[in-house]
Formats: C-alpha cells, structure tokens, sequence
C-alpha cells in the first residue's frame, strides 16, 4: 500500500511537471544526453560495439557522430515518456503525425484486422498515443511487457492507454492469439526486442549480424486474417515525427511466420540504415547467439 501511494504521488508529480513548456524539456535533455554519454557513460560499450559490429563499413569519425546523435535522441525519449503522461491530444496530433492513415482505414472498411509492426526507432511512444487517435471507430491494442509492480504497471496502462488503447500483456497474448479480440481491430507490435527464447526464434541476418526475431506479430496475423503493416516512424525534426504505414502483406495466409517476419526485418533495417542513430542501440540487442 505505501509504494502504491508513492508511485500514485510520483505520476500526480510528474503529470504536473509535463505541463512545463515543452523547449524547457528539450533543454534538460541536453543535460541529460551529457551525463549519459560522458559522466554516467551509460551502456556506452554496449552502443559502441553495437555500431562497430552493425556499420563495419563506416570510420571512427562517423561511428562517434552516430553515437553523440543516439544519447541525444535516447535522452529526448527520456523526456517525451514524461510529456506524454500529461500531454494533450491537440499537442500530439501536432507532434506526431500519421501521413497515410486512410491505408488502415480501408483496410478496416473492408473488414480486415490490422496488425501494424515497428521498431524502436523515432519516438515509438508518441507513435503510439498518436495512433490510437487517429484510430477512433475501431477496437486499437498495443502488446507490452508490464511492470513487476502491480501499482506501477495500473499508472502505466493509464497513461499509455489515456486514449483508448488497449494494452495487453505478453503473458494474455496466446489467449487473443486463439480466440482473438471479438471486433475488427488494430494491434500495434513494438517487433524488434531481443527474443527469450532463441531457440523458439526466427534467425535473419541483419545488420551483418545473426539475429533473433520474435513471430509473434506474424502468427497473430495469420491466425486472424489481419493485413501486415509496417509502422515508419522518423523523426522531422526534434519533438516533431511524421508515422508512414506500409503495407507489407494483405493476406498473411499465404506466407509463413518466417517469411513474413522477414519482411519486416528488411523494412526495418532499411530505415536504420537511413537514420542510424534513431534506433534504440543502448539494447542489448545481440546478447542471444544462435
């Protein structure tokens, strides 16, 4: 009961302090970027040897480039997760904003189930809050994985959830995964996190590297007929992203887990490989050898 009330005190607090202006925020995460990458050196050797092993190709003088922009946009991440606790839903239709929504709409109209892949790449919690605005006539669901603390993880779906989104744990997924979700509906994947089990995994090589994925998204399509999109979301400019859903698959029934997961493999690393440094490298992405 006293942690809950602290975690509750601790949201009241830091829902008051997302109403700060928003530069202000930008400004701490300058601060924050400097401590992380030269006094904290957070996961630092983790990031390096991520990009060394991920762009041989590249020089020293890039790969440190790469590095200085990755703490600068992790520690705006660190930021707009607080902003989001009290941010407006005018603010992040200006913030984030979904290029080509009408492709879910149709889909939808037709009777289809949607399930959108991303990556952590951009803001991917804006994405999301931004997405299940926009989705307003059909039932919008996110998988996550919750919080060991019961009170922590009620705060947390109701931030993340403030504007209609279903969240639905890892652990409830075969559940849906059988008797889905009863309407026509979205479902948002964050797919590129490091999979439990390797040996239950799909191995793909990407970014020179042997790397396990998870065909969870790809058999919760399958098995509910759902069109397979993937989520683009890239930063314009700083606080500001523009989300782009790509149509990967219509009908997943033709292809297998496999197929379909790499697809989404070879968008993603395409997108990395643009903007390298809006991915998450401080993710021990590679930790599991196959």
């Amino acid at each position: 009961m006293f942690t809950g009330i602290i975690i509750q005190t601790g949201f009241f607090a830091l829902q008051l302090l997302s109403r700060l202006p928003v530069a202000w925020w930008y400004l701490i995460a300058d601060v924050i970027a400097f401590l992380l990458q030269h006094v904290f050196r957070y996961r630092r050797s983790v990031v390096q040897k991520n990009l060394y092993q991920s762009f041989p190709e590249k020089s020293k003088e890039e790969l440190a480039s790469i590095t200085k922009e990755f703490y600068k946009n992790l520690s705006d991440r660190i930021v707009e997760s607080i902003l989001c606790i009290g941010i407006r839903k005018e603010e992040i239709l200006k913030r984030a904003i979904v290029t080509n929504y009408s492709l879910v709409e149709n889909l939808c109209a037709e009777g289809k189930n949607v399930v959108a892949v991303l990556g952590h790449c951009g803001s991917w919690e804006m994405a999301c809050l931004s997405s299940s605005i926009y989705i307003d006539k059909y039932l919008k669901y996110a998988i996550y994985t919750p919080s060991r603390n019961a009170d922590f993880d009620k705060k947390l779906k109701e931030v993340r959830g403030k504007f209609g989104m279903k969240l639905i744990s890892m652990q409830e997924t075969p559940k849906y995964l059988r008797q889905g979700l009863g309407e026509t509906s979205v479902g948002m994947f964050l797919a590129d996190q490091s999979h439990s089990n390797p040996k239950r995994a799909y191995w793909s090589v990407f970014l020179h590297q042997e790397t396990a994925f998870m065909t969870g998204p790809a058999r919760f399509a399958k098995a509910h007929q759902a069109a397979f999109v993937f989520v683009k979301v890239t930063q314009v400019h700083r606080g500001y992203y523009e989300i782009e859903n790509i149509l990967i698959e219509k009908d997943p029934t033709a292809f297998t887990e496999n197929e379909l997961t790499e697809r989404f493999v070879r968008m993603l690393e395409n997108q990395i490989r643009e903007t390298p440094a809006d991915w998450l490298w401080s993710h021990r992405r590679w930790k599991h050898k196959k």
